[in-house]
């Protein structure tokens, strides 16, 4: 009784996993994993030479692209000597970064130190990463320069008072020249006292820890006192285009002042000019603190005060028509954004013989509450704050990331689009009339209070795809972005980064990244990270000029592969230089680009050259394609293709050094064979050595067994030694829809070498195998990886058949050729590659035996669960109960569908064979009133045994018991308490009537039994024995609900 209750009250267990999430604003939730952060993780061997640094080790996966499509990796980290970093509101706030920066490859981090006298002062430390460096290198990076100075903080030191936690820190801008990238100016502007530290820096000047260079100090002395309502500084921006001599910065002020500043070489000093529509400017230099001569006019009202909210958010420097072009920049447009969201275009330029740079305002401020306030008409905008604004690289559209509150005090955080123009075009600046279109506005409505998010950054790459960053108290860092194409920005999509790896972000410090079509930010973990979103049905990403999309002109094309070459070889000679392109590689059409990468590629890997030079001409080509920039704008199929020369290549030297690998003295036929072997077009030279050799004896195939075994092995390893870490992608891609087989990018996929596989398969599947289990174990795995690949880019019904006939014959050729089986490989293989009836006869020889807990399917249910079968396209949870089922294994159909409770019920509900366990799942769910019409429909079926009917009618009493005493309507639970009452009497009278020789062992009906009973008297021989008949008959009488049902016949 013990037994059956607990079978009845038993529930199914619940398992739950922790993972992160993906979503897009259509509410779509995508499970992400990641590799944890290791920065002394075991290099890769490269065969990198001359200086050349493989691109495999430049940066660690932190979150790779499954089923989501954003990857995070670690291309940066902070020298050991600077860390460990806290968040600023954590016990240690003077370790927190505050201010981090990062130009090329020079960063700069900002923090409180104590000195001598344990005085907490703000310190600087700027160091210098090769781009070629891996992420070990840059962690072990000795040469940081520390930089101090008394005007870096608030408080003087001659006071002797330390920083307060409380005081804001500098802003802090890096700019190189586009010449001189080993040269970097730093600047440092001190938000309170107005004072703008500027550091010129190379990277010999790295070792002078003692005595590094000083600094150039200039005063803003027109900022207002605390009196007038304590100006202070609100941004810093600088740029450096190519035809600049020196930097252009500009500096905002809370009262929504702008000042320019030029910087002088020789001294280095710093000039100020108040931006403000007049031809004639006073100036201020690094070495005089008088005000300026003249009254100047600003794009706010002199009467207008910080206190009114108006602050400089941002300068936003708009990009020259020509962002190509090399000549001297002398003019430029730039806006000017405020923190209530006015917007005030102006343009610049320089006279010649004029030290002054000379502005001209636009007509007039735009009000962005305005247009809000037009596209989002319920609840209506009160008032704005803008939080961050961008730019796109072509100087088409604005982003901002605004908070707004609205009529029914609600808050909101905003990202809009803007599209810029103006009308007239006749050339003054003054009199055109800006056009500013409000193209989208995103509500940000997963932030419950948007008031407590922190903006770490926004920035537009040169895809026109922006992304932003956010955070906020106890949540991890969040990822957004939004892609533009056609002016149109339809979606945000969203990635919550691996808090474990990335637990805050440090704010401002985004910046996009040069290597592919993402952004580059800080976190406190000391990871400079590079995030990425990468659609999979997105097309090719432009380059930062507007190029053809159909030309594929052959001599287009044959013009960009001897630019790309030429290129090559001067990076190739010259690895320590910046990366230089031809203007025509950097506004080539995308189709033609491909094209030439792809020849280029395969030219490289065809030189008659030893073939180590050879692989390393490949990765420092990576390099190249990678550091321009030109990486991110080729297709990923083309990305896929570079992966299958490197792989080919890596063959043919694996094939090469198989003599030095063998003890004893090689086969003359082989050395033959080694030496004629090709660096291109290895998959028909293995087949013409099969079609020759297979068939001469065992010795030779074993021969070519093993040789096939190290292609398979080396191929599979470089895929996935270098697939993400060298070509970016990662384990989770996907291989490129194609329209034909010949057309699969990968090179273990190529039909010459699918169609050896396949006869060598089929032979041994015949006549058994030549090799042993670990040359069997390596086969299996690249032939299904290979016809794997091919149906993922071409799924026809014809590779889906190959594939499946595959999976059949490897799992075939593990179980029963090789001694012995070894079917944990085949087991995981199966899972891999969804092949779920070996999944299922693995699983089920193995439960019984001591090693079952290998080959357990229960975590399936969860991995698999909307995985479909190869061959009947079934998903895991439904073949796996329809596999049992058919089997007549319904113990476990009922044991496992608890894991798969959807699955199961439906399947109950369609299986005849499972309908008298129904009452099993009612009871798992705790229906118990189910369970007992389920188990009462089962005791009522005509051609039910008597001892199952017995077991029914006493569950069904004891489940109906339970209903009794929870159910609300008693009267109709008594009732069918009595029913099952009578049932039960039935089974018994006809247990007492019936012997040996009874007709049937089936349940009988009332009237039945009670004509039978009646015989059984009449035929009775003692009294004793008819007196028994006759009470057994009363009992049946007494189950009949009328009278009138007693007929004796």
């Amino acid at each position: 009784m013990a037994t059956v209750h607990a079978l009845l009250v038993k529930s199914s267990s619940l398992f739950t996993q922790t993972k992160l999430f993906a979503t897009t604003n259509s509410r779509h939730w995508y499970p992400l994993h990641f590799n944890p952060f290791s920065v002394m993780s075991t290099p890769v061997k490269s065969p990198m030479k001359s200086g050349h640094k493989a691109a495999t080790l430049n940066h660690i996966s932190l979150l790779t692209p499954s089923s989501t499509e954003w990857s995070v990796d670690a291309v940066g980290i902070l020298p050991q000597s600077l860390m460990p970093l806290s968040t600023s509101s954590s016990s240690n706030a003077e370790s927190a970064v505050l201010v981090a920066s990062r130009y090329g490859a020079w960063s700069l981090i900002g923090k409180r130190e104590r000195d001598s006298s344990q005085h907490v002062k703000m310190v600087l430390f700027v160091w210098y990463s090769s781009p070629t460096a891996s992420v070990k290198e840059r962690a072990l990076q000795k040469q940081v320069l520390k930089l101090s100075h008394p005007h870096l903080s608030t408080f003087d030191s001659s006071s002797g008072s330390s920083c307060s936690s409380a005081d804001p820190p500098p802003l802090v801008q890096l700019a190189t020249s586009p010449t001189k990238p080993e040269e970097v100016y730093v600047y440092v502007a001190n938000v309170v006292s107005g004072r703008i530290l500027t550091w010129k820096l190379s990277r010999p000047d790295l070792s002078r820890v003692l005595a590094p260079p000083p600094a150039a100090v200039t005063w803003l002395d027109e900022l207002q006192s605390v009196e007038e309502g304590a100006e202070t500084l609100t941004s810093l921006s600088a740029t450096w285009n190519s035809g600049m001599t020196t930097p252009f910065l500009l500096v905002g002020t809370s009262a929504g002042h702008v000042y320019s500043l030029q910087q002088t070489h020789v001294p280095l000093a710093i000039q100020v000019q108040r931006v403000a529509t007049s031809s004639l400017f006073g100036s201020i230099n690094s070495n005089s603190n008088g005000l300026w001569g003249s009254i100047l006019h600003s794009m706010i009202p002199a009467s207008r005060s910080a206190a009114t909210g108006d602050a400089v958010v941002t300068t936003l420097l708009h990009p020259p028509d020509d962002a190509s072009s090399s000549s001297n920049y002398t003019q430029g447009m730039f806006h000017v954004l405020t923190k209530s969201g006015r917007l005030q275009g102006w343009r610049t330029h320089k006279p010649t013989e004029s030290p002054h740079w000379i502005f001209e305002a636009g007509p007039k401020p735009i009000d962005l509450v305005a247009l809000l306030h037009d596209k989002i008409k319920a609840p209506a905008v009160r008032s704005l704050r803008v939080l961050q604004a961008a730019i796109s690289p072509q100087g088409h559209h604005l982003h901002l990331l605004v908070l707004t509150e609205h009529d029914d005090d609600e808050y909101r955080l905003y990202w809009s689009v803007l599209t810029m123009g103006s009308k007239g075009g006749h050339g003054d600046f003054a009199k055109e009339e800006p056009t500013l279109t409000l193209t989208t506005a995103h509500w940000l409505d997963r932030f419950y209070d948007p008031r407590s998010v922190t903006v770490v950054g926004l920035i537009v790459a040169a895809n026109n795809t922006a992304y932003a960053a956010f955070q906020s108290p106890g949540s991890a860092p969040i990822a957004m972005a939004l892609c533009g194409q056609d002016n149109t920005f339809d979606a945000i999509h969203e990635c919550d980064l691996p808090v474990g790896n990335i637990p805050a972000l440090i704010v401002d410090t985004m910046v996009p990244d040069k290597v592919v079509y993402g952004c580059a930010v800080w976190s406190i973990s000391g990871a400079n990270v590079r995030i990425q979103y990468r659609p999979t049905t997105a097309s090719p990403a432009p380059s930062t000029v507007p190029h053809g999309s159909t030309s594929r002109s052959r001599s287009a094309i044959a013009t960009l592969t001897t630019h790309l070459q030429s290129a090559f070889w001067n990076y190739y000679q010259h690895p320590d230089r910046s990366v230089r392109l031809p203007p025509s590689l950097i506004s080539a059409n995308i189709a033609d680009l491909q094209e030439a990468v792809v020849g280029v590629g395969c030219a490289l890997a065809s030189r008659q050259q030893a073939l180590s030079n050879v692989l390393e001409w490949h990765l420092a080509f990576l390099n190249l394609l990678q550091l321009s920039g030109l990486y991110r704008s080729l297709p990923e199929v083309t990305q896929w293709q570079l992966l299958a020369i490197g792989q080919e290549l890596t063959v043919a030297d694996r094939l090469g050094s198989l003599p030095s690998d063998m003890s004893t003295r090689i086969p003359s036929w082989q050395l033959e064979a080694l030496e004629s072997r090709p660096w291109q077009g290895l998959g028909p030279w293995f087949g013409d050595l099969v079609a020759k050799h297979f068939g001469a004896g065992q010795d030779r195939q074993q021969a070519l067994v093993e040789w096939l075994v190290a292609m398979l092995e080396t191929a599979e390893g470089y895929r996935e030694e270098h697939g993400q870490k060298t070509y970016y992608l990662t384990s989770g891609s996907r291989i490129p829809k194609m329209s034909r087989i010949e057309e699969v990018p990968i090179w273990t996929s190529q039909i010459a070498l699918q169609r050896t596989l396949l006869g060598l398969l089929e032979s041994w599947h015949d006549g058994g195998f030549v090799g042993h289990g670990g040359q069997a174990v390596v086969l299996a795995t690249g032939i299904l990886q290979s016809f794997g690949d091919t149906y993922a880019s071409v799924p026809t019904e014809e590779t889906k058949s190959t594939y499946a006939n595959a999976q059949r014959m490897t799992i075939g050729l593990l179980r029963r050729q090789i001694n012995p089986p070894n079917d944990v490989v085949a087991f995981r293989l199966s899972v891999k590659h969804h092949s779920f009836k070996g999944v299922c006869q693995i699983a089920f020889d193995h439960e019984k035996k001591e090693d079952a807990e290998e080959f357990s399917v229960v975590p399936l249910f969860t991995e698999l669960a909307h995985a479909k079968d190869i061959s009947t396209s079934m998903l895991f949870p439904a073949f796996f109960l329809y596999w049992h089922s058919q089997r007549q294994h319904f113990g476990h159909v009922l044991d496992y569908g608890q894991y798969c409770p959807d699955t199961f019920r439906a399947f109950l509900e369609s299986s005849e064979e499972l309908r008298p366990y129904r009452w099993i799942q009612a009871a798992r769910a705790g229906d118990f009133e189910g369970v007992t019409n389920s188990l009462l429909r089962n005791a009522e079926k005509p051609e039910i045994l008597l001892h199952d009917a017995h077991l029914s009618l006493s569950l069904a009493k004891l489940a109906n018991s339970v209903v009794e005493s929870e159910s609300m309507d008693k009267e109709l639970a008594a009732k069918r308490a009595r029913h099952i009452d009578q049932k039960r009497e039935l089974v018994n009278a006809q247990n007492e009537l019936f012997d040996e020789t009874a007709p049937s062992s089936c349940l009988w009906s009332a009237e039945r039994l009670l004509n039978y009973a009646y015989d059984r008297a009449n035929q009775a021989k003692d009294a004793e024995d008819k007196c028994r008949i006759y009470f057994t008959a009363l009992a049946i009488c007494a189950t009949m609900e009328e009278i009138d049902q007693i007929q004796i016949y």
